[in-house]
């Protein structure tokens, strides 16, 4: 009898191995697509030995979207600043169609004194003034 319960065991065991890597590699890899800034706030009051900061939101269409890394790249020439979000799509076999709302804190450094404009890349039309004393 118990080594019935034990042959048993090991079947569910094993299916249940073989059920969580299967339930793994439907997962696909993940592919980068740019995200959609929808708001961005940047504090007042920045010195030149201040580490300046872009505080940004916005919102990823469903469970299937993950955030990635934010980058930027400054002009300082023309004091412009571009930002870009990271956004992974991950193929699954089930995504939640729901708003998924994400938030990143974008340091800059140490800027020199000045006014820089601040876009989103991608977003021409998006721009904010960030201004160090």
């Amino acid at each position: 009898m118990i080594s019935l319960l034990g042959k048993i065991s090991k079947a569910y065991g094993v299916s249940f191995l073989f059920g969580m890597v299967s339930y793994g590699f439907s997962f696909g890899f993940p592919i980068p697509v740019s995200a959609k800034i929808d708001q961005m706030y940047i504090p007042n009051g920045f010195d030149n030995n201040d580490i300046a900061e872009v505080i940004i939101s916005g919102t990823l269409p469903d469970s299937c979207h993950q955030i990635g890394e934010a980058t930027f790249e400054i002009d300082h020439e023309k004091k412009v600043i571009r930002l870009n979000v990271g956004n992974y799509k991950v193929d699954r076999d089930i995504c939640i169609e729901m708003v998924m709302p994400y938030m990143k804190v974008i340091k800059l450094g140490h800027l020199p004194e000045g006014t820089y404009s601040v876009q989103a890349v991608g977003q021409p039309a998006y721009t904010n003034d960030l201004t160090i004393h």
